[in-house]
């Protein structure tokens, strides 16, 4: 718990957005809480479940998780549905694309 506590800390120090960024609240589903972090060109989604079960979020166009409550999920790139185990949270990092 305590490395956790140590990396939401650095993140936070080396993400502006994560401080400085517009909250944007996005619509609730599946028991899920999500919102948005956006400063600039960046954006960072945060996932949370918040029920003691298993949910599914979509991810919606290429992305990176840059921390999890479960170690198996960082820094992995996602794009699609994902599986948040029970009481897991999310930051992730979305791409943009040029186009």
């Amino acid at each position: 718990m305590l490395n956790l506590y140590r990396e939401l800390i650095a993140l936070r120090r080396r993400t502006p957005c994560l401080t400085s960024g517009d909250y944007i609240p996005l619509r609730a589903r599946n028991d899920l809480l999500t919102y948005l972090r956006v400063l600039g060109r960046d954006e960072l989604v945060i996932v949370l479940n918040l029920v003691n079960e298993p949910r599914r979020w979509e991810c919606e166009g290429p992305a990176t998780c840059l921390l999890s409550t479960d170690r198996h999920q960082q820094r992995h790139a996602l794009n699609g549905p994902v599986q948040l185990q029970a009481n897991e949270g999310l930051i992730v990092a979305r791409r943009h694309t040029s186009g």
